[in-house]
């Protein structure tokens, strides 16, 4: 094999070990902080809102919307139209998850059933779950009740 593609796979590793990658510098290595139940909420509600996902105004919809895993739509006009009024736009329930947060907001018209945002525990990495959530589970006796 090439000696230089060996060194450079050998650095990599290196570099991999020690938790830093290329362009990083050893004070961007530190753990992440962890965001509050209540900013996780704030984080998620935003979201939603940016996203097109709540009866706001357009002028509060990003440009750019963040897709989700699995969607039908080929155009930022068909995403807002499956989006547009689908969800409230107050979070219902949040739950601590292994690495993060999960943050559920009620349907407009599907009693029952909740969509869920997760988010890493420093409040990035913002996800819309394509599955629905059990609204039960969200707000129902203990952990899914709102902070």
């Amino acid at each position: 094999m090439n000696k230089i593609f060996i060194r450079g796979v050998f650095y990599a590793l290196a570099l991999n070990l020690t938790g830093m990658t290329f362009g990083q510098d050893a004070r961007s290595a530190e753990p992440l902080k962890q965001v509050s139940s209540e900013s996780a909420v704030k984080i998620a509600e935003q979201f939603i809102r940016e996203n097109g996902y709540t009866n706001a105004p357009d002028s509060t919809i990003k440009s750019k919307l963040d897709h989700e895993s699995i969607e039908w739509a080929n155009s930022r006009a068909e995403l807002l139209e499956a989006r547009s009024n689908s969800l409230q736009a107050s979070a219902i329930g949040i739950q601590a998850t292994g690495d993060g947060w999960g943050v559920a907001f009620d349907y407009v018209d599907h009693p029952g059933n909740c969509r869920v945002v997760t988010m890493r525990k420093d409040g990035t990495q913002l996800r819309m779950q394509h599955q629905d959530g059990i609204r039960a589970f969200w707000v129902g006796s203990g952990e899914g009740k709102m902070p």
